[in-house]
């Protein structure tokens, strides 16, 4: 409606139109659309900004299961301890064994130190020395079976029954354990170490090369590329 008091204009004339639409641009002015490179900086931004998050999404997770395998080895050596308390000695390893079945089923009261077990069909009785006691919560661990033959029958092994199962570490891998062997005797065998090795061969996957048989690792064994991640528990 046309305001005389406010118009320059006779009301309803083409000037008084005109006069009107000016105000109202002057009063609502146009918006103006986004330019191609406003967008293309502003999802630039956000791009960098999701690439950081990311960024430290992961490396949180590297940090937090390497925390977590270390409480689980500190776990491990404070029972491993309680075992030697209760048994008189560290659970002992079949010869060509990473230790991890023995591991398991040391902890879980199935394997007693130096008598390790053999599958009855051998003549020996699987529980000779054996006193039952766990000294590990399993619920505090993923564990996982052995792996299997081509065939996908277990593998045949001598502590087959009890140590078909081995405690794993933040990244799907057997912790390792190494220590006397079965049939040698800790002041005559090759192992040397007055205790034993445990570790965790880290996210690589890599064990590194070949533990030694003494059990003395020297700085070669830590200088290999493959070792430099791995994450060792020793007493």
């Amino acid at each position: 409606m046309c305001n005389p008091t406010r118009s320059l204009f006779p009301c309803g004339s083409l000037e008084d139109a005109h006069f009107a639409t000016a105000i109202e641009k002057k009063r609502w002015p146009k918006k103006s659309a986004f330019t191609l490179f406003e967008l293309l900086l502003v999802m630039g931004i956000l791009l960098v900004l999701a690439g950081m998050t990311i960024g430290i999404a992961e490396g949180l997770q590297r940090r937090s299961a390497r925390a977590t395998a270390r409480g689980q080895l500190a776990l491990l050596l404070q029972a491993l301890d309680s075992y030697k308390m209760h048994h008189g000695d560290y659970p002992w390893i079949d010869a060509g064994s990473d230790g991890s079945g023995e591991l398991y089923a040391a902890l879980i009261g199935n394997r007693s130190p130096a008598a390790g077990f053999q599958p009855k069909a051998f003549g020996h009785d699987p529980l000779a020395g054996v006193k039952g006691r766990h000294f590990i919560e399993l619920s505090q661990f993923n564990t996982a079976l052995k792996p299997v033959s081509s065939d996908g029958s277990p593998q045949q092994t001598l502590d087959q029954g009890f140590g078909d199962n081995y405690l794993i570490d933040p990244w799907g891998s057997a912790y390792v354990y190494q220590y006397t062997t079965i049939g040698e005797s800790p002041s005559s065998g090759d192992w040397k170490r007055p205790g034993y090795i445990l570790m965790s061969i880290g996210p690589d996957g890599a064990a590194g090369p070949a533990l030694p048989l003494d059990g003395i690792l020297n700085a070669a064994y830590f200088d290999n590329e493959s070792s430099t991640d791995n994450i060792f528990s020793v007493p």
